[in-house]
């Protein structure tokens, strides 16, 4: 690249020819020795001669050369630089963006939406980029809700649906012309269709959440009730525990359906219902050996009322054996397998230990000599006298004294079965 191009040099030229038709001494030679200088630079490559060079190359031949040519040929000896371009393409850029930032702003681009909806093309980017991540996020919930295996699944669905929400409410949709498509890849209708699917999902995982902790509350209902049933050695306190545990049990069959609580619920059911039905069926056996050996108790006490008066008639005696026999005999009847087994044990040996007393205390009182002539004395009088009111007086005083139980039926018997006896 030369230092003086076409351009300049012709403009230099003609003000040289001007100075020279004005010079009084020997114009022909100034003119040439700046024409020469001039071409020299034409000649010469390198960086575009500047304004004071061509100044300093002339004012010495033409003390006159003219300022405005100097200049106007220093700016035609310019060559062209993209770099020069830059700031006035940046100005440019800047001013449009700010332009398109401007009516892109809430206040005004539901009129611009109207009349030059090209410029909104920020924002129908943003409406496809928010309503594409809302369907992503709320898919994702979806998976991780409907295949949730923990609480952490469901935790990571509550922060995708919120995502989606937060997508949705990002849309700048709420300043637009209702009539108007929101973008051009987005419709209304599919917009009030995601935020309806946000809306159920976020009901679901509600209902998740509830159900889940309803079954950790039960969870630890029915470990606090076997706690206590296995602590406990009172009857009543294992009942309460029973009733406990058989109402979180059936709580357990309330939860909602097809919810993670309910699966987890399922997995678990069979092994809490088979503990409840062992424990139940403990208590149950329990409750008929307690109830068992109570009524044996009863019985016995009243025999021991019964016996401990004296003297003992004849019926008193056969009172006092039977109630001992009766308490005996339910006593025999807990099965070696029933929790109170070993106290029925304990109780039948005292039990049968007092019946052989009582049995002996009544053959004693019956072998007496006293009871011996009493006796033979009412059964000699009741063979000699025929007034039946007179037998029944005398049958009544047998009946007080000791013998044995089946004396009743004697003492019902005729006089010469009584001389049997």
């Amino acid at each position: 690249m030369s230092r003086l191009n076409q351009k300049a040099w012709k403009i230099l030229q003609a003000e040289v020819e001007k100075c020279a038709a004005n010079e009084k001494f020997v114009p022909e030679v100034a003119r040439d020795i700046a024409l020469k200088r001039l071409e020299k630079l034409r000649d010469r490559a390198g960086k575009p001669i500047a304004e004071e060079e061509l100044r300093q190359l002339t004012s010495d031949i033409f003390p006159n050369f003219s300022e405005q040519a100097l200049k106007i040929a220093a700016q035609a000896n310019r060559t062209f630089s993209p770099v020069a371009v830059v700031p006035w393409a940046v100005a440019g850029l800047a001013g449009l963006a700010g332009l398109v930032w401007l009516v892109n702003l809430p206040s005004t681009r539901q009129p611009v939406a109207r009349t030059a909806s090209i410029l909104l093309f920020p924002t129908h980017v943003e409406i496809d980029r928010n309503y594409r991540e809302a369907i992503a996020h709320l898919e994702q919930a979806e998976q991780l809700v409907d295949r949730a295996a923990s609480k952490n699944d469901l935790q990571l669905g509550t922060q995708k649906v919120r995502q989606a929400q937060k997508n949705l409410d990002a849309l700048p949709v709420e300043v637009l012309d209702n009539e108007r498509q929101p973008s051009w890849q987005v419709t209304w209708d599919e917009i009030r269709a995601l935020r309806a699917r946000v809306g159920r999902m976020k009901t679901i995982i509600f209902q998740e959440k509830n159900a889940i902790a309803r079954l950790e509350t039960l969870e630890a209902t029915i470990q606090q009730a076997k706690q206590a049933y296995h602590r406990s050695f009172i009857l009543a306190q294992k009942q309460a525990a029973i009733q406990t545990w058989q109402t979180a049990l059936d709580e357990l069959f309330k939860l909602p359906p097809a919810t993670l609580a309910r699966r987890r619920a399922n997995a678990k059911l069979d092994t809490y219902q088979s503990d409840f039905q062992q424990a139940s069926s403990l208590v149950a056996r329990n409750n008929r050996a307690n109830t068992l050996i109570d009524t044996a108790k009863q019985f016995a006490d009243q025999a021991a009322q019964t016996c401990q008066n004296s003297p003992l008639g004849a019926t008193q005696w056969h009172e006092c054996v039977s109630l001992w026999e009766v308490a005996i005999a339910l006593l025999k009847t807990v099965d070696e397998r029933e929790p109170g087994y070993l106290e029925t044990q304990t109780l039948l040996a005292t039990y049968q230990s007092n019946l052989g007393n009582i049995k002996l205390r009544q053959q004693t009182a019956v072998d007496s000599p006293e009871v011996r002539a009493k006796i033979e004395q009412l059964q000699a009088s009741l063979a000699e006298d025929v007034n039946a009111i007179a037998q029944n007086q005398i049958l009544g005083q047998l009946q007080e004294i000791p013998i044995f139980p089946k004396a009743p039926e004697m003492l019902n018997s005729e006089p010469n079965e009584l001389e049997e006896f």
